[in-house]
């Protein structure tokens, strides 16, 4: 089963590599740990979650860990984001049913800065994914301003449970073995086959960011999205120019 992976995973990177088709895999790595949410800050990629701990883990493009910062202790962690300048995570509150989420934000450092609650009609989901778009942030389909109060909200095409993020104009999330763009009126405008469902979810200016488990790994791979002259929606000066 593993070399049947690393197979298809090389075959993919290799595809990628030689058309960059919608969807192609452009590089990936292993960890023996995971996270349920996933950040970009122009360099690095940022863990939230790591293996269902209050812990951000710090990581180069190829796997590698710099650094980390975290209570370390349980939760139940969801998703995360950068705004250009600190960090943001969602978790569960740890109070009796119905549980609300939290929305916290950091600095690279590790310092808490704010939070606000996610909680009202027609939330479900108490582990949310996160994404930022300059000024506000998504929490799921639920768009807020940047460090709370709540604009307004969209109908999700589908149960969102996996992280998401934010390329410039639409939304990202994963459902089953499918990667979706959805619009912030929550059409699906384009999809793509992935090997399992992806739990953690960024966008570095080009290319999605995707973790999954597959074969009894974790993965996380980088994909051609179609976009090109974008620069990082993390640094807030996003120019959404499609192919």
């Amino acid at each position: 089963m593993a070399k049947w992976i690393m197979a298809v995973v090389a075959a993919l990177a290799l595809a990628g590599s030689a058309s960059a088709a919608f969807g192609s895999v452009v590089s990936s790595f292993q960890t023996s740990w995971g996270g349920t949410g996933l950040a970009w800050d122009g360099s690095y990629l940022w863990y939230w979650g790591a293996n269902s701990g209050w812990l951000f883990l710090r990581v180069t493009t190829t796997g590698s860990v710099v650094s980390s910062f975290g209570y370390g202790h349980y939760c139940e962690p969801g998703g995360a984001t950068y705004d250009g300048r600190n960090l943001w995570c969602a978790v569960e509150a740890n109070v009796p049913p119905p549980r609300f989420a939290v929305i916290y934000s950091y600095t690279k450092a590790g310092s808490e800065l704010r939070s606000f609650w996610h909680w009202g009609p027609g939330i479900t989901n108490t582990t949310p994914g996160l994404a930022y778009e300059p000024g506000y942030l998504w929490v799921e389909n639920y768009k807020y301003y940047e460090g709370g109060g709540l604009i307004g909200s969209f109908p999700e095409p589908f149960p969102i449970v996996s992280d998401t993020a934010w390329d410039g104009r639409c939304l990202w999330c994963s459902s089953g073995s499918g990667m979706y763009r959805i619009s912030t009126s929550g059409s699906v405008v384009a999809s793509f086959a992935i090997p399992a469902y992806a739990f953690a979810i960024t966008f570095d200016g080009e290319y999605l960011w995707a973790q999954t488990w597959v074969g009894g790994r974790y993965w996380t791979f980088q994909y051609d999205v179609g976009l090109t002259g974008v620069e990082p929606a993390s640094l807030g000066k996003v120019k959404a120019l499609n192919r």
